[in-house]
């Protein structure tokens, strides 16, 4: 051995005295690797024990190098991303917006048979913390995207959600805290749905459909209390007061009687006291509770005095527009009709937002400044925002999927949209700047059947499923696409934003295959089987087309699925996205 090899308590000392040396170094400026490899590496190597001190001494310089880098770089870290065959279906706000949960279809493709689940996650609005909060078995792409119902406790300390039967059609409620507990399953009978919290978050309102129609439920925020507010009614929707002491709804049915029309009511939090207000439908509460605002027959909103007393007044002239949003001033109204998007003051002001019939109205900002919309404009289709005073629309993020009111409270001053994303969970500004990826999903590698963009109007089925989930076409005025199934069983192919028809569906030789032909007996939550809204069947070793004359206004969502002969949708479905490219755009 060299009389000037160091023995090891020596080298441990210097170790020990270099990592005190470099430590402050490293961790300020994430010295690269390769500098410390050199560093310790530029004398001869000598023989004997030192090569592997040294490799030892290397290797422990790198991970420490690797510890600074990260710490440098926590602030910034990407979050832990969804595995490769999750798909975020949709995403909210959290009140405060601190917060974002989503549902999400995981695919587990290691199973044997192949399993899907629909999860429910929650992740800071900076992409720290995801933690999924539960994940149940579905049957179907079909039925994960259907169950919907995902709402904040205004506390943003519960999640009330939809969750689908594994063995059965329909949905139950679930809620869930953050605080780690399990989820409560509030129902069991495949025919609940959430509505809304309470204003204070103590209490759920939830709807039942039986055989005599439609009734409202209430439920403590931990599963117990359950109170019926409603018997044998055709009850829908409900809007808590802002002090929660009453709830507005629909009804058309009181004490087992039908009404000649559907009207909207009002009781208390606990079901007394109901009374009808006028006609349907209700619209939202004053600020200060005293009135509800109610539609006059697509002519205009109401103001009625919640209490009976008073006469009502007009608020807003809607002139027969088919939907309209309550600005966050409570009096000012967004509509969107055959004029596109316009907004209506309580003095009688009008102010035309867009032009486009196809516009699709979304959501006031927490500030009233902005209006979000999905859209189709010469530059994409997607979602974009604009001015509630007028001006020109900002496209926000082309080929965006958004479901419902995609805005976020301004509590640190800037208002922000949510929305999925080349199958990301993302964030940006009103102007479409600062975009943060929340959640990024693994890209799939080609044996797992690949996330990378295919260009192109055509999809192979073969016994996996869609050969691509991800697909870009030509912006234009239809939608026209080409589905080959090279299997031995049929796929059903579900379009559920679009107004499809059975008529819309041609396979090569012209035929059309009726959805009832394959589920016996026809599934109650499937609406009419003989003429299946969205949905195509493609047989065995077919081709069918979809030629729809419709102008897409973001990316669209095709569910696919194989379709078992005489009984249900099979397990476990895809969620495939289809992108619309501008003419030389990418």
């Amino acid at each position: 051995m060299n009389s000037n090899m160091p023995d090891d308590d020596t080298l441990d000392r210097q170790f020990r005295r270099f990592l005190d040396l470099r430590a402050e170094e490293l961790a300020l400026a994430a010295a690269p690797a390769s500098a410390v490899a050199a560093l310790m590496t530029r004398e001869p190597r000598e023989s004997g024990r030192r090569p592997v001190i040294r490799t030892a001494l290397l290797a422990a310089a790198i991970a420490l190098v690797a510890l600074a880098i990260a710490l440098v770089e926590v602030g910034n870290r990407p979050p832990s991303p969804l595995g490769a065959r999750s798909t975020p279906l949709s995403v909210v706000w959290s009140p405060d917006g601190a917060k974002l949960a989503f549902f999400a279809l995981t695919i587990d493709a290691t199973a044997s048979p192949t399993t899907a689940a629909r999860e429910l996650y929650v992740v800071g609005a900076d992409g720290s913390g995801l933690r999924r909060l539960d994940s149940r078995p579905t049957r179907s792409a079909f039925d994960a995207f259907e169950a919907g119902g995902l709402a904040w406790a205004p506390d943003a300390r519960h999640l009330a959600y939809s969750v689908a039967p594994a063995a059965r059609d329909g949905s139950d409620v679930a809620i869930v805290g953050l605080d780690g507990s399990a989820p409560i399953q509030v129902t069991s009978s495949g025919d609940a749905r959430p509505i809304a919290w309470s204003p204070d978050g103590d209490r759920l309102l939830y709807g039942r459909s039986g055989d005599l129609g439609n009734d409202l439920y209430t439920v403590a925020a931990d599963g117990r209390d359950v109170r019926q507010l409603t018997i044998d009614h055709r009850a829908q929707g409900g809007t808590w007061s802002p002090d929660g002491s009453q709830i507005l709804y629909e009804d058309d049915v009181v004490g087992g009687t039908q009404q000649a029309d559907s009207a909207t009511w009002v009781m208390a939090w606990d079901g007394s006291g109901k009374a009808r207000l006028g006609p349907c439908c209700s619209a939202g509460w004053s600020r200060d509770g005293r009135y509800a605002y109610l539609d006059s027959g697509g002519l205009g909103l109401l103001a009625v005095p919640a209490d009976g007393l008073g006469p009502s007044r007009p608020l807003v002239d809607l002139d027969q527009n088919s939907g309209w949003l309550l600005a966050p001033d409570g009096v000012t109204v967004a509509v969107s009709g055959d004029a596109g998007i316009v907004v209506r003051g309580s003095d009688g002001s009008s102010t035309s937002v867009t032009s486009d019939a196809y516009d699709s109205l979304l959501g006031w900002s927490p500030d009233g400044k902005y209006l979000a919309f999905l859209g189709n404009r010469a530059v994409s289709a997607g979602l974009f925002s604009v001015p509630a005073t007028g001006g020109p629309p900002t496209l926000v993020a082309a080929n965006a999927w958004v479901e419902g009111n995609p805005w976020r409270p301004g509590s640190d001053g800037v208002d922000r949209l949510v929305f999925v994303l080349d199958g990301d969970v993302v964030s940006a500004a009103a102007d479409g700047s600062g975009l943060i990826r929340v959640v990024r999903r693994e890209i799939a590698t080609a044996g797992d059947g690949g996330s990378v963009t295919a260009s192109g109007d055509r999809m192979v089925i073969g016994p996996d499923g869609p050969d691509r989930d991800l697909y870009s076409i030509p912006l234009g005025s239809s939608f026209a696409f080409t589905f080959e199934n090279r299997t031995d069983q049929p796929w059903v192919v579900s379009f559920p934003a679009m107004d499809l028809f059975q008529g819309d569906c041609h396979e090569s030789n012209g035929a059309i295959i009726s959805l009832a032909s394959y589920v016996d007996p026809p599934s109650p939550a499937r609406n009419d089987p003989d003429t299946p809204p969205d949905a195509c069947v493609i047989g065995p070793h077919t081709t069918m087309s979809v030629d729809q004359p419709f102008i897409p206004n973001g990316a669209i969502r095709l569910l696919v699925f194989p379709l078992i002969a005489g009984g249900a949708p099979g397990v476990p479905g895809h969620v495939v996205t289809v992108y619309f490219v501008a003419p030389g755009g990418s």
